[in-house]
């Protein structure tokens, strides 16, 4: 698609006749971040530097490249069959004589001192059109950045794919590349964005959840220390500690499902005692989550385990068993936001989302905290922190998570265990495209995302997974 792009950008634009020249003239189309910087170089020119390109990535090409012009590496990688690869070259073709044209063509059948001095001609024609391409890409960003916030997508679309291309040329217009491309990027996603609010135009906008009284309840925020916290919470009905939510159908590991039922069966054990108005909010809680099960079954098994996983890394981390059932029914909540319309419908998609789709599917974050926030019937604990979770279960400690971007203890310590436990659930669970994951499997693709989770929580999951592995391989 970008390169069709670019390409109906080199057709229409008013381009200067390619003529016989003196080595070392350039001719340069006009100025214009949207416009190209250089005349594409024609065919009787990026053919013979195809194959002097399918020389430099044989091994012996690599060898005499490296040793000879390292600053030509790149060369090698550019796409000659695009238009922005006729452009890379461009500078080039100008200033190498015609007579190179057979020598890059057939560099395999060169002696070494000719295929030497051929690499020194290359070199040097580069380091003589370094200083123009420079110039020209400085003025391309220059007009670019004077756009400001009216600079059209498409045109800093077909500067970025022309800019990968000329940072043969050296390090500054590598950067200007880099500056480019991080411009588009947040150009794609604020039209993403606004795309995905016309989407949504109409839709219910989530509200804030709403403000308590401080002397109400506990302040159950990661700062306050969690091994204090002594209120009795309501404990998870049988029917929610029923295995087929970890049927091999759903997540095909064993110690997986294995690993639930001892999780069910640990906090079903914890407190049977249960006052009237703990019943009520534990019926209010089952009704909530009916409305989810109703419309999505599979999302609703998937909260089912991913709440009982996380209050077992939470007792796992050595805190106190009504914390962790917090933590369990919190993480149940959730992913309520995923019943909403058009959410449903994106998150049941197959294949990959759109970034409008994607900002959908991450509204479903402020659409569980508004959902719970309005649901009858929860008690007063259960209400803010399933609603925290709801909200900032996707936050991650780097920083790099939605909707809000907290980092670290910014993240309530509930989001944060829930965060970790959803993520390996992801990876467990059955999907269209692929089968669920072994826990080492899926250990193994965690450990490169450490630095998204919680270090304490870390621990203590990896010595939850590891005491699975070692009985496994007994």
């Amino acid at each position: 698609m970008k390169s069709l792009l670019l390409a109906s950008l080199l057709a229409v634009a008013p381009w200067p006749a390619r003529c016989p020249v003196a080595a070392g003239e350039v001719r340069i189309a006009a100025v214009g971040y949207g416009r190209p910087m250089f005349s594409p170089a024609p065919p009787a020119w990026t053919q013979p530097f195809a194959n002097f390109q399918q020389w430099m990535r044989t091994p012996e090409g690599m060898q005499a490249t490296a040793s000879l012009a390292p600053s030509l590496t790149y060369l090698r990688t550019i796409d000659l069959s695009q238009p922005a690869g006729a452009i890379a070259i461009a500078p080039l073709s100008e200033r190498l004589p015609q007579s190179a044209q057979a020598l890059l063509a057939a560099p395999q059948g060169l002696g070494a001192e000719e295929r030497a001095a051929l690499i020194a001609s290359v070199l040097q024609a580069r380091q003589d059109a370094a200083p123009e391409v420079e110039r020209r890409t400085a003025a391309a960003v220059a007009d670019l950045n004077a756009a400001g916030e009216y600079a059209d997508a498409a045109q800093t679309l077909a500067l970025q794919q022309q800019l990968k291309g000329l940072t043969l040329y050296g390090a500054p217009v590598g950067i200007r590349y880099k500056a480019v491309r991080r411009m588009a990027a947040e150009r794609a996603m604020a039209d993403a964005q606004a795309a995905g609010s016309r989407l949504l135009a109409g839709w219910r906008t989530p509200q804030p959840l709403p403000a308590q009284d401080p002397a109400a309840a506990p302040d159950w925020s990661a700062a306050q220390d969690p091994k204090k916290i002594r209120i009795p919470l309501a404990l998870p009905p049988p029917r929610f500690t029923d295995s087929k939510h970890w049927s091999e159908d759903l997540v095909p590991d064993r110690s997986y499902g294995e690993r639930l039922s001892a999780a069910a069966n640990l906090f079903s054990d914890a407190d049977k005692a249960q006052s009237p108005a703990e019943s009520s909010a534990l019926e209010a809680k089952g009704a909530l989550l009916q409305t989810l099960r109703d419309k999505d079954p599979k999302t609703y098994s998937h909260m089912m385990r991913v709440g009982l996983m996380a209050g077992l890394i939470a007792w796992k981390m050595g805190l106190p068993m009504p914390f962790a059932i917090k933590t369990a029914w919190g993480a149940r909540l959730h992913d309520m936001g995923k019943r909403e319309e058009p959410i449903l419908t994106v998150i049941n998609k197959e294949g990959k989302l759109t970034p409008e789709e994607r900002v959908i599917m991450e509204r479903h974050t402020q659409e569980g905290s508004r959902i719970v926030a309005q649901a009858p019937g929860l008690d007063l604990v259960s209400r803010r922190t399933a609603g925290k979770v709801a909200l900032t279960h996707h936050e991650t400690v780097d920083g790099k998570g939605y909707p809000q971007a907290l980092r670290a203890d910014e993240i309530p310590l509930e989001s944060r265990i829930t965060n970790l436990a959803d993520y390996y659930d992801a990876l467990m669970e059955n999907r269209p495209y692929r089968k669920g994951m072994t826990t080492a499997e899926a250990l193994a693709i965690m450990e490169g995302q450490r630095h998204k989770f919680d270090p304490a929580a870390w621990k203590a999951f990896r010595a939850l997974l590891d005491e699975d592995l070692a009985s496994a391989r007994k």
